[in-house]
């Protein structure tokens, strides 16, 4: 049995006392959600329930399923269409195979093409007597809906890892729903024959069309070819060379002349801009002049007849005055004549230079038009071969074109003759096995069933069941310290007259036990002298405020603390019931001043003295929450170790709740399986608000289910004990 030890600081609303020694054990928020340890428990709570739902329904299923096989079982026929596709260049091939993506997708095509209305319009109108379905009962049962019908019941799926597709359906009748599997399956390989048919012939057309175009194509090119040839290549190249060399030569003479033409412009532009007076060809002209050179003899002959005459005759004869006149005009004459024939022979040689440069630029100018033509006849010639070339390129690959549109119209032509791609490979067979219901899926059904509603039965009702029934439910949901959890009598082995004196009868029990835990937990979880006075509430009535209350005062006295137990349930008192020898008058004497504590205080057992309740008076919350109250709180306190008050449940009145505001801190106890969370909850807001010191719950009547960790505890525990009570060896 698990009694955890809990500190103060573990709730909200308990005290913020420290802890000395002992660790404490985390408390989880309010509200957590559904753990794995909740499913065990669930499942160890309602087994049998969910035991007996899966037997239950593993036997309906059983039964079901005899009788559906007895009355109405089904029958299914299957065929198969085999996928036979054909790869280009492998036409004589007996089984060409496709990769499986294509299969793939060549199943899914005719998947898609066997699953069709179309089909099935056309297999309800099929009248060979082999595939008549109109003769059927079936037939006859769905004519308004048939094709509809055949929709709902044909199943049409690719086989996997292989080339078939399977077509099936499931009916009462096994050899109508062969007969209608067979007739489906005749006409997919039929429909699909025709189409493939049809294709083929639309492909041939196709072809043919483009072998004929590419044979226009080549008398086109025929014809281009023949238009653009002046000559073959060879001799079309040789011309090339031919004018190649011409204009190579023409180049050169161009060159030539273009030398000549630069001088000639450059003398005339010399005998424009300088003067040639002096020049060696108008020297030359004037040298080469009969009159002026007659003339400059003639000067020349007067020149050298001077002298002699001057020494003959002397410079003043009448003589060499004359010849000195005709030597005067002789020189005047030369003169003159050199004068106009300079300019004779400067016109003459201008017109000269410019007559040789205008025909230098003639001939320069015949030459360019004669390099222009061999350069054009060049590029004729060039563009006349690449033409060619291109010609001959484009009539190669139209021969290459054809060569091959002629293969693959062959090809068309065998693969037309070829196998369907889409047989039947197997036609069904009548089914003599039902194949629904079968054992082996509705026995282990029934039983996935019968587990699915036991654990929905059990959830739902831990659902419903809102009681509190563990450790847990206080920790996670209403995030409240745990005191100590308190057995029900019925799971103990321990004969135990009365529980509220379970201590004083059977101290050594399992129900004795678990009041030391409580104990331990309130001696460990702060100051003994904050813990002097202490208050045992519940939320209702018989929840175990007394018992409680009693248990803890005797284990408190056993451990050597004197101890008093108060009944300050002024409602409905119970400890002058449990200890006849209580005087009558008790608290409510106290408190009105009719007495003093000590005369109605009675000793039960060593350390343990009660005070009953006395009279009941008639306003017990005022009572309880006066002066007189508190000073007696005060006063027990220096006179006892320990002082406990068995409180009235403060969810039926308000007494507890103002007794809590004056002593030290409060017990709730809280009855497994009888009070919910929402009461709890309650319990737990009443005191938050009045700003009670909540020390923790004591959980009371807590059951030991079966194999649960509270069962196998109890068993650790009589082990123990009994190999204690063993004699030694």
């Amino acid at each position: 049995m698990t009694n955890a030890i809990v500190s103060e600081q573990a709730g909200p609303i308990a005290g913020r006392l420290p802890i000395p020694a002992l660790p404490s054990r985390p408390t989880p928020s309010a509200g957590g959600g559904f753990t794995g340890k909740d499913f065990l428990r669930i499942l160890r709570k309602r087994k049998w329930m969910i035991l007996i739902t899966v037997i239950v329904s593993v036997a309906i299923a059983a039964v079901s399923t005899f009788l559906w096989l007895k009355f109405s079982p089904f029958y299914t026929a299957e065929a198969y269409l085999e996928v036979n596709p054909r790869q280009s260049g492998q036409v004589n091939t007996p089984t060409a195979y496709a990769t499986r993506e294509v299969m793939d997708r060549l199943q899914a095509d005719a998947v898609h093409g066997a699953y069709h209305p179309d089909l099935f319009r056309e297999v309800l109108a099929e009248n060979d007597q082999q595939y008549n379905i109109k003769a059927t009962d079936w037939y006859r049962t769905h004519s308004e809906d048939a094709v509809q019908e055949l929709m709902d019941t044909i199943k049409v799926a690719a086989a996997p890892n292989s080339s078939f597709v399977r077509i099936s359906q499931t009916g009462r009748d096994p050899k109508e729903v062969t007969l209608i599997v067979n007739a489906v399956a005749h006409k997919a390989e039929v429909l699909n024959q025709e189409f493939v048919n049809a294709n083929a012939n639309k492909n041939i057309r196709v072809a043919l069309d483009e072998y004929n175009l590419m044979i226009e194509q080549l008398n086109k090119v025929h014809k281009d070819m023949q238009l653009a040839r002046p000559g073959d290549i060879p001799m079309i190249e040789d011309q090339r060379n031919n004018l190649f060399g011409n204009a190579s030569k023409i180049q050169d003479q161009l060159r030539e002349l273009t030398g000549k033409v630069n001088e000639a412009s450059a003398m005339v532009d010399q005998i424009n801009k300088q003067d040639m007076r002096n020049s060696v060809p108008v020297q030359q002209m004037l040298e080469n002049d009969p009159t002026l050179r007659s003339m400059k003899a003639y000067q020349v002959q007067l020149q050298t007849e001077l002298p002699n005459q001057v020494r003959k005759f002397g410079p003043q004869h009448r003589q060499v005055k004359d010849l000195e006149t005709k030597l005067a005009e002789a020189t005047a004459k030369v003169n003159e004549l050199t004068q106009e024939q300079t300019e004779k022979a400067i016109v003459s040689l201008k017109a000269m230079y410019e007559g040789n440069l205008a025909g230098l630029k003639d001939q320069q100018q015949h030459l360019a038009f004669d390099l222009g033509e061999a350069q054009a006849k060049i590029k004729d010639s060039e563009k006349s071969i690449e033409r060619l070339r291109q010609l001959g390129d484009e009539e190669k690959s139209l021969n290459d074109r054809i060569k091959a549109q002629e293969g693959d119209l062959k090809q068309l032509r065998q693969q037309k003759n070829l196998d369907t791609p889409l047989r039947v490979k197997n036609y069904a067979s009548t089914p003599y096995e039902p194949s629904m219901p079968k054992w082996e899926y509705m026995l282990p059904a029934g039983c996935i069933l019968g587990l699915l509603i036991g654990l929905g039965l059990a959830f739902l009702l831990e659902m419903v069941d809102t009681s509190v029934k563990s450790s847990a439910d206080i920790l996670r949901r209403m995030d409240l310290p745990m005191l100590g959890m308190i057995p029900h009598t019925e799971d103990l082995e321990d004969d135990i007259a009365d529980v509220r004196l379970a201590f004083m009868t059977n101290p050594n029990s399992l129900i004795g036990e678990a009041f030391r835990q409580i104990r331990t937990c309130l001696l460990y979880s702060g100051p003994a002298d904050k813990r002097r006075s202490l208050l045992v509430t519940s939320p209702l009535p018989e929840d175990g405020r007394t018992t409680v209350a009693i248990n803890l005062g005797a284990a408190m006295a056993r451990d050597g603390r004197r101890v008093l137990v108060i009944d300050a349930n002024f409602r409905q008192p119970a400890i002058r019931q449990l200890f006849p020898q209580v005087k009558e008058a008790g608290l409510c004497n106290v408190l009105v001043g009719q007495g003093k504590w000590q005369d109605y205080v009675c000793q039960v057992e060593a350390n343990l003295s009660v005070l009953s309740s006395g009279p009941l008076p008639p306003n017990p919350a005022e009572l309880l929450g006066s002066d007189a109250m508190r000073n007696l709180i005060a006063e027990l306190g220096k006179a006892y170790d320990q002082v406990i008050f068995d409180g009235a449940p403060c969810l039926v009145v308000s007494d507890s709740a103002i007794l809590s505001t004056l002593v030290n801190g409060t017990i709730l106890v809280v009855r497994a399986g009888s009070n919910t969370h929402g009461i709890v909850q309650r319990m737990r807001d009443i005191f938050t608000r009045v700003g009670s010191h909540v020390l923790g719950v004591a959980l009371n009547g807590v059951r030991a289910t079966a194999g649960g960790y509270l069962r196998k505890s109890y068993e650790t525990f009589y082990d123990y004990h009994e190999q204690q009570a063993l004699p030694p060896k």
